[in-house]
């Protein structure tokens, strides 16, 4: 049923994809203007909108907030239920993750960190009343939440199978979970003398034990309560909570920037919105629970401690490549990774909330279509039948919720980090088009400016190790290859260790030059915000740029960065070759694979203009990825150093910073000047085309005051940081891929 249903809804989507027209003349979105600016209260924004000073909320807020409104006011506003998209955690610290279970404290002495102890960690399932939390903090507007599978998204049963099995209960079983804490903490004491019980409280050194709980202050209406009631249930067990009620920059800083080792924190409250439906989970179980995805304590950062587990890793990452026979063996091995992630209990899920966007009623023509797990996304946006004001211009006035800066991360198109907060990465994916979308409905992919053929898996044998069979690589097909600057065949991108820590180039005899699968895409060209056609040098930049980063050339190499390579090798490491035909389209060869669904296979082998080491949505032209790759390596005019990560050693690139936007500026000039070709793109652009990309890049941002040069229906045409507001204009060139009105149609709920 799994694998009809998403070919049948695939099949919808490219039918009605097909079938529209070209919406007459008028190209992008349905609204001609965004205004974006930020509330500091949930509560302020809504009544504000309630009142008329505002259309949009774009922030789901929980169901107490809304439910708290004057009747009066809420019947002015339209709201849109979200279910199943967002969803609370505990982030756990494990180090060391074995006995003897310390670590060295700020003043030289020894801590114990109770949550090294596995069988601790794994206690906390059972001693958190889901519940009650669901019940008395969301005001039962949510449910209870176990698996990284939020309830009533495709295939979430399966998961709710998996911990029902392992006992898991909404109300919990605090009476097992202080039992099981108690016995593994004596186990523990019986190891080390120094470990003792002394009346209510564990004591190490004779220093009652204290674990450092990070809570969100800035969520008071979930987050800081939860955290309080999580740290009173801990400390039932006779171990300390210290407190540590911070802002989300406050604690980012702590959970992402330094050692773990340095026990500097124990447990945060983490919330994600996941803001998609899922027809396959493996991405998910791989970001939530496995090492390799970076995502977990250490976050794959060298220098410092990571957690580990290799078996999670190795399960996790055959089904995230869809290294798998068939659809039963891809569930065995995806569940069984959950199983051991839930065992080990770093991230303890808590509930998913019921939350509501909120639009001012009377501003709309129609409600926007926004799928049950999305809710309100770009492509809602894109279709917001907004009415025409006195300028006779659809302006939609959006607020988002932020008690600080508009954008709390940098706008940074490279890095791990960049587009981080929920504001920035909301705004990106308003602005840039993606190669395909995935149903607001059932999850299934379906083409954007990418459409795909001849996608085929070839017979592989998965019971040796590496496997074998597949399809033969071309002799035209090629990688980039970072350390000789060239286009070659006949090398793959592999983990030599096979344990994911060093990722490098090895030669393949035409033999063993063999891929999985195969699928070639087309692309629909449309321009760039600066008015630059698009052509298949943006696609061969793109492919090519990410190699550089990933590959160190030497101990000295400023172009490699380790927090893209972590994140991004993996991904690399798929690849076998790409053919760039004489049709402007690409054949890819990669060691990817989904017995389930051909489209969702072809989604794996697609080519994009993303090049963010995490799944940001940003695509930025070409230019600037060369010019803030020049200041990286050779500096900048003004001479600061700029990176592509926030760990402290520059300052991380960010295309609305007015600082980085002038020094982008003056190496796009330099580059110019010196009629620079990217060495992936030399013999297929000329340096005088590669001058005419520069100069149309610097007159954007001259224009706008930016370097957001993407190919969405919005462009980026200002932004002001001291007032919190950015404006977006409709993208209307004449090229542009989609009609207005296109994105209405595809979407509409039960369409």
């Amino acid at each position: 049923m799994v694998k009809a249903s998403a070919a049948l809804a695939a099949a919808v989507w490219l039918s009605m994809i097909a079938a529209t027209p070209a919406q007459a003349q008028v190209k992008g979105p349905m609204p001609d203007r965004i205004i974006v600016d930020a509330k500091s209260s949930r509560a302020a924004a809504l009544k504000d909108l309630a009142a008329g000073r505002g259309d949009l909320f774009d922030y789901a807020v929980a169901g107490p907030v809304f439910e708290a409104l004057p009747p009066d006011e809420k019947a002015a506003l339209e709201t849109y239920a979200i279910r199943g998209s967002s969803y609370v955690d505990l982030l756990v610290n494990p180090y060391p993750d074995q006995a003897p279970y310390t670590a060295k404290g700020p003043d030289g002495g020894t801590l114990f960190n109770p949550f090294a102890i596995r069988e601790v960690r794994y206690a906390l399932n059972f001693l958190i009343d889901r519940k009650k939390i669901v019940d008395d903090i969301l005001g039962g507007a949510g449910a209870p939440m176990f698996t990284p599978a939020c309830e009533g998204q495709p295939n979430a049963s399966r998961f709710a199978a998996l911990s029902a099995a392992l006992g898991f209960s909404a109300a919990g079983d605090e009476t097992k979970a202080l039992a099981d804490i108690e016995a593994a903490m004596q186990r523990a004491a019986a190891a080390d003398p120094r470990l003792a019980k002394a009346g209510a409280w564990w004591t190490y050194d004779g220093k009652v034990v204290t674990v450092k709980f990070l809570i969100r202050a800035d969520d008071p209406s979930l987050r800081l309560p939860m955290g309080r009631s999580i740290a009173d249930q801990i400390e039932k067990a006779g171990i300390k909570v210290e407190r540590l009620e911070l802002d989300r920059s406050s604690c980012s800083a702590i959970v992402n920037k330094t050692d773990p080792a340095d026990c500097a924190w124990n447990l945060y409250t983490e919330a994600w919105g996941g803001a998609q439906t899922y027809e396959f989970w493996d991405g998910a179980v791989a970001q939530m629970y496995a090492p390799w995805a970076s995502y977990m304590p250490g976050g794959g950062r060298a220098g410092q401690w990571n957690y580990e587990n290799a078996r999670l890793d190795a399960l996790s990452r055959a089904c995230f490549d869809y290294r798998v026979t068939d659809a039963r063996d891809y569930w065995d091995k995806l569940l069984a990774a959950a199983k051991l992630g839930l065992e080990d209990s770093i991230r303890v899920f808590v509930a998913s909330p019921t939350r509501y966007v909120c639009a001012r009623k009377d501003r709309f023509s129609a409600r926007m279509p926004a799928g049950p797990g999305d809710g309100v996304d770009a492509y809602s946006l894109y279709s917001a039948d907004v009415k025409r004001g006195a300028d006779g211009r659809a302006t939609l006035r959006m607020s988002l919720y932020s008690k600080g800066p508009l954008f709390a991360a940098a706008w940074d198109p490279v890095g791990p980090d960049g587009f981080g907060d929920p504001n920035s990465s909301a705004i990106v994916k308003i602005v840039s088009d993606p190669e395909y979308g995935a149903s607001p409905l059932s999850g299934a992919p379906f083409p954007m400016t990418a459409a795909w053929s001849g996608v085929k898996t070839g017979a592989i044998d998965f019971g040796v190790s590496p496997p074998e069979g597949g399809i033969r690589v071309p002799p035209n097909a090629v990688l980039w290859n970072a350390r000789d600057r060239r286009w070659e065949h006949g090398i793959n991108f592999v983990d030599l260790r096979g344990d994911g820590s060093v990722y490098d180039y090895v030669k393949v005899p035409p033999e063993r030059d063999r891929a999985w699968s195969t699928a070639t895409f087309s692309f629909k060209f449309g321009r760039w915000h600066d008015g630059r056609r698009m052509d298949l040098n943006d696609y061969r930049y793109a492919l090519a740029r990410p190699y550089d980063l990933c590959v160190q050339r030497g101990v000295d190499d400023k172009i490699y960065d380790d927090s893209y390579a972590a994140s991004v090798s993996p991904i690399l490491a798929r690849i076998k070759g790409l053919v760039f035909n004489g049709n402007d389209s690409i054949t890819v060869y990669g060691d990817s694979s989904n017995p389930m669904d051909p489209n969702a296979l072809a989604a794996l082998l697609c080519p994009s203009l993303m090049l963010g080491g995490s799944n940001d949505g940003a695509v930025v032209s070409w230019p600037i990825h060369e010019a803030l790759k020049a200041m990286v390596a050779e500096g900048s005019a003004s001479t600061t150093t700029w990176v592509f990560n926030d760990e402290g050693s520059g300052a991380e690139v960010d295309l609305l910073n007015p600082a980085c936007v002038a020094d982008i500026r003056a190496k796009l000039e330099e580059l110019a000047a010196r009629k620079a070709v990217p060495s992936c793109l030399a013999g297929h652009l000329s340096p005088a085309q590669a001058v005419s990309a520069y100069e149309k890049a610097i007159a954007f941002i001259d224009r706008h005051g930016n370097a957001i040069i993407s190919n969405g229906g919005f462009l980026v045409d200002s932004y002001d940081a001291r007032n919190n507001t950015m404006t977006l204009e409709a993208f209307r060139d004449k090229d542009y891929p989609f009609g207005r009105g296109w994105f209405k149609e595809i979407f509409q709920p039960g369409s």
